[in-house]
């Protein structure tokens, strides 16, 4: 019996009725599309009989409708991932009217169209930013490569505190040693965590919405967008800028304007002149100063 068939009576010659109400079996594990046939379906590449196979499939298979719903979930979080660069997230969720619009553009769309528009899309990106990031001080720079060549410098999985405020990050790596984490125009009070661990290079995280600029041997964190601190703060609330640093050989400095705060080397933190800070079980929480006239 295949996926779209009703059941037949013991003669094999009409299909047996069923009340109205009844709800659809499951369809049979062998009958399952893979991932590919999800894929490809998301995606609009199917051939309208096949595209249409799978729709009707999805709306019996619940199990099959949670793999779609991953997938989007995988793509979104790659688009959270890039928040960074202030591109918007689309909104997370698959509803019934999503379906039924879907369904109804699968007849009239030429097969593979999305998936090549998408993939020429990529390219025009591409080669865009690879013209920005040849500029002085382009923020694109460190999203495509790591100017001091040492170590590829990426974005970090995005997360999200209790209140709902997206956090994203970078992994750097080291340039002749040393990286220099500068705070642009941060005001004062807002909270740096320096934290040291395992692992390979530095990995910095903060607001999405205030993004990174990066260099050779250097991030720059800018204060602009940060978002208002609570009204009511608790020990639980994250800082606005978490430094997590790999213990080994390598040199960290953290700058707000001209003004030293902090320096790891050596698998030790150093204070700048009359900056106090908070210890923590494996590193040091302090509070940005109030600019120097």
């Amino acid at each position: 019996m295949t996926q779209h068939e009703l059941p037949f009576d013991e003669s094999g010659d009409e299909p047996t009725s069923r009340p109205d109400d009844a709800s659809p079996p499951e369809p049979e594990p062998e009958d399952h599309p893979d991932e590919g046939d999800l894929q490809a379906w998301i995606d609009g590449e199917l051939e309208p009989a096949r595209a249409r196979e799978v729709g009707v499939h999805l709306e019996l298979c619940s199990s099959c409708r949670v793999v779609v719903e991953d997938l989007g979930d995988r793509a979104r979080s790659t688009t959270r991932a890039l928040a960074v660069l202030d591109r918007p997230a689309p909104e997370a969720g698959v509803d019934q009217a999503r379906w039924n619009v879907r369904r109804r553009r699968l007849a009239s769309r030429r097969p593979g169209a999305s998936r090549r528009g998408v993939a020429a899309a990529a390219v025009l990106v591409l080669l865009a930013a690879g013209a920005a990031a040849a500029l002085p001080g382009s923020p694109l720079r460190g999203f495509l490569w790591d100017d001091s060549g040492d170590r590829e410098v990426r974005t970090l999985e995005p997360t999200a505190t209790e209140a709902g405020l997206p956090r994203a990050g970078l992994a750097l790596g080291y340039r002749d040693g040393r990286l220099e984490v500068e705070l642009d125009g941060w005001p004062e009070g807002r909270t740096v965590e320096l934290r040291s661990g395992e692992g390979a290079g530095v990995e910095v995280e903060s607001w999405a919405q205030t993004g990174f600029r990066t260099g050779a041997g250097r991030v720059t964190v800018p204060g602009a967008l940060l978002p208002e601190p609570p009204s009511e703060p608790t020990g639980g609330d994250p800082a606005d800028l978490v430094i997590r640093i790999a213990s080994g050989p390598g040199e960290v400095l953290v700058r707000s304007g001209s003004r030293l705060l902090v320096r790891w080397s050596g698998g030790s933190f150093q204070l700048g002149e009359g900056i106090q800070a908070d210890p923590l079980s494996d590193g040091v929480r302090l509070q940005v100063p109030e600019a120097r006239q």
